[in-house]
């Protein structure tokens, strides 16, 4: 993070135990979040009126982590959240955790104190002001594809987590079988009108990943996959018309079968491992 953050941003208490507190300055200095919520390409790319549409249409994500909450017992953790927003998925988690977030848009970071919750501005492309192996959980749910360097912050989120620690990831899926037929029939680069108002040469998302290209992240950052959920979030061609007949079985074996063609997004839980790169960590 930034050394503005430790004069501009307030702190809660509840980062006391996991907050680094010593001054960072990021390596390249145009990578650096603005100090404003003003457009910079490369940096801050969304708003916070983006943030509460995203708010309103992002159920299937927030029902996701309510049942994963409960199959992995998350209770008495240290959850942190890279990318918050407005904290949405942080109050999913609020009751017995520990929740922390951190959050490049400083709007954004007003509007998720005024909930109650702990969130600070940071750059999510400099290394984060947190101790290491301090952290139980991590989500970071359509974050990666924000950032010019996403195996960085993969990296980083290592290193905060406990050994055995886990994180929940979540990028789109833009190349869906749906996608690429809008492609073929001639539909610009953002098939799936998650930014209508941009153009292609200024749309918010840097990276665009395939199932395979994110599993190959995951392990080149020194996680291991514990469960590939993309198959929860099915996007088929008129799906809404096979639902009504009956045939969700069938849309969620395909799924998870083929999730490049058939998932709207790779959502996967993995796990710090206790060697990367041949070296403890």
């Amino acid at each position: 993070m930034k050394d503005s953050h430790h004069n501009n941003s307030p702190r809660s208490e509840a980062f006391s135990s996991v907050f680094d507190g010593s001054p960072r300055v990021a390596a390249d200095q145009h990578h650096r979040m603005p100090e404003q919520d003003s457009h910079h390409p490369g940096q801050i790319n969304y708003s916070v009126d983006l943030l509460r549409r995203d708010e309103a249409e992002r159920r299937h994500i927030t029902d996701e982590l309510r049942l994963i909450r409960e199959e992995y017992g998350i209770n008495g953790c240290t959850l942190l959240e890279v990318g918050c927003g407005l904290g949405q998925n942080l109050e999913i988690f609020r009751t017995s955790n520990k929740v922390l977030g951190i959050e490049g848009l400083a709007s954004a970071v007003s509007e998720a104190c005024s909930r109650g919750l702990a969130v600070i501005k940071g750059d999510l492309q400099s290394p984060l002001d947190i101790v290491s192996g301090s952290i139980d959980w991590l989500l970071c749910l359509d974050v990666l594809e924000h950032l010019e360097r996403p195996l960085s912050l993969m990296l980083e989120m290592r290193r905060v987590l406990r050994v055995r620690g886990r994180a929940i990831l979540n990028v789109p899926n833009h190349f869906d079988l749906s996608g690429r037929l809008k492609l073929l029939m001639g539909h610009n680069l953002d098939v799936h009108k998650f930014f209508p108002e941009s153009d292609d040469w200024d749309n918010p998302h840097l990276r665009f990943f395939s199932h395979a290209g994110i599993k190959r992240m995951v392990a080149a950052s020194g996680f291991q996959l514990l469960h590939d959920r993309s198959g929860h979030f099915c996007s088929f061609p008129k799906r809404r018309l096979f639902e009504a007949a009956g045939l969700n079985p069938v849309l969620r074996y395909l799924a998870e079968k083929k999730p490049s063609l058939f998932a709207g997004g790779f959502f996967l839980i993995i796990e710090k491992t206790a060697v990367a790169n041949g070296s403890e960590r």
